[in-house]
């Protein structure tokens, strides 16, 4: 395996050829792996500049949970694995949360296509809106935020953010979001801008997980100072791309990395937990194909490389449940740390539950991504207050 370090993508045109990697990679059997700016790059041909504005503060922390993870040990009357935590909550840009490293690949992309409007549709409470606005407000776009559902929530959490970030917001129900969001496409292109509405947009499918992917060596070599390179471990985290990045990194660089996602939004009663997984799967293999293609990987995922939990989904999107009222509880309590109620709130209610079940196998450490989402702890102050656990 061949190891280039340099400082951009131009640098390994000039130190190491085409011809040269190819030589190399069918010598050794194994993927080159390019060093840039800290972060691997597992290529088998020719690199490919990806640019990233890097708006998340990066490495983020990785540490252990020892009081957590002792609250949880004595209630077991069997071993558990020890867990660590990625802060991801930590990325500074926005309020902090792992879409701001989504954000820099995406509006990289809108930048160089000369965007200068982005319309984006999403729940009222969305943290992906949040930080399309703080993108927006960085880089000097327009931004028009589609916030749909609950047209008479109250202005705090992630609406409240989005609109300091300078966004123009539009509530309305969601029978009438795509409509509007079209609308405003339509004007703003008629006041001669360059206009998109982010999700039709392609990178926006799939820059999650090529960031992730990039932010798998950041992993990697964390885990290493914790003695733990080279061995298995078990990534925990939410149904999306940045899971499915890390292990796609994983499958690159030949760790042993599973990868656990738990489903946060209920399905609907005509939906089978068997067609929603494969669905999800089926998904994500699509976006890594894509991914290996523009990375110049030597593949993607397989339909199996991310495994989907349910049962932790809650009685809805957005809305906690008890046992994701007593993670947030828990976590806070031994660790001092925050989680949100509807993402990783519902991850942690998962890890719990499955560890309480020993569904986990004790000599395979856990690595919960911790993705954000804090501003929507102040949406939820009412049932964080009262939660029938707390003191």
């Amino acid at each position: 395996m061949l190891f280039v370090t340099v400082r951009n993508y131009a640098a390994v045109v000039r130190q190491v050829n085409r011809a040269e990697r190819r030589r190399l990679a069918t010598v050794h059997n194994a993927n080159v792996i390019v060093v840039v700016g800290g972060i691997i790059r597992c290529m088998m041909s020719m690199p490919v500049d990806i640019p990233d504005l890097e708006l998340a503060h990066t490495p983020t922390p990785l540490h252990t949970l020892p009081n957590f993870q002792a609250a949880l040990q004595s209630e077991c009357g069997f071993a558990i694995p020890d867990i660590y935590v990625k802060r991801e909550d930590m990325t500074g840009f926005g309020f902090g949360g792992n879409k701001a490293r989504h954000m820099g690949i995406s509006f990289a992309r809108f930048l160089d296509e000369g965007i200068e409007t982005v319309v984006n549709v999403n729940h009222y409470h969305s943290n992906q809106a949040r930080f399309i606005a703080a993108a927006c407000a960085k880089v000097g776009m327009e931004c028009h935020l589609v916030a749909f559902d609950m047209v008479d929530a109250p202005l705090n959490g992630n609406l409240l953010l989005a609109k300091l970030f300078g966004a123009t917001i539009h509530r309305v129900p969601a029978d009438y979001a795509r409509e509007v969001a079209d609308r405003l496409r339509d004007d703003a292109r008629g006041r001669g801008r360059r206009t998109i509405i982010y999700g039709d947009h392609e990178i926006t499918d799939i820059a999650g997980m090529m960031a992730f992917f990039m932010a798998g060596a950041e992993i990697d070599s964390q885990l290493a100072t914790h003695g733990l390179g080279g061995q298995p471990m078990h990534l925990w985290g939410l149904t999306g791309r940045s899971l499915a990045g890390l292990k796609l990194y994983s499958n690159c660089a030949g760790q042993s990395w599973k990868a656990t996602a738990v489903r946060y939004t209920p399905l609907g009663a005509t939906v089978s937990c068997c067609d929603a997984d494969a669905e999800f799967a089926a998904q994500t293999v699509d976006r890594s194909s894509n991914v290996a293609e523009m990375l110049a990987l030597a593949g993607g995922l397989g339909i199996d490389d991310v495994s989907v939990l349910n049962g932790y989904a809650g009685p809805a999107y957005g809305v906690p449940d008890d046992g994701v009222l007593e993670a947030m509880h828990m976590l806070a309590k031994t660790e001092g740390i925050v989680l949100d109620p509807n993402y990783t709130g519902k991850s942690m209610s998962g890890l719990i539950g499955e560890i309480r079940r020993g569904a986990l196998d004790p000599s395979v450490p856990v690595l919960f991504i911790h993705s954000g989402g804090l501003p929507q702890v102040f949406a939820h102050a009412d049932k964080v207050w009262h939660w029938n656990g707390s003191d």
